[in-house]
């Protein structure tokens, strides 16, 4: 979300990002500009991400800020685990929005 509503063409908010991501998690792999670039289009392309992880029990995915601080470094099986939700409930709500889910 804060790339969408921060990056426009040629103002290096992404690249700026990048920067500040790496110097704040120094052991935290997978904040590089095209990452960040693909994070970007994940979130435009499916923007009722949120709302299916909000259905599947991550009721913590709508608290401001959190996506922008915990949201970076954690995956969905690591917040599953962490939240006590079954991976399959979540494989299962995204393939009933028409989604392919991968393993």
């Amino acid at each position: 979300k804060i790339i969408l509503e921060n990056s426009e063409w040629g103002n290096k908010f992404i690249d700026n990002l990048s920067i500040d991501l790496k110097l704040e998690f120094p052991n935290i792999k997978g904040f590089s500009i095209r990452n960040l670039k693909n994070m970007k289009k994940f979130a435009e392309e499916y923007p009722d991400f949120i709302q299916i992880m909000y259905d599947c029990g991550f009721t913590r995915i709508k608290i401001p800020g959190l996506l922008s601080t915990v949201g970076r470094v954690m995956t969905i099986p690591l917040g599953a685990q962490a939240m006590k939700i079954d991976l399959g409930k979540i494989k299962q709500a995204f393939e009933d929005k028409g989604y392919k889910v991968i393993d």
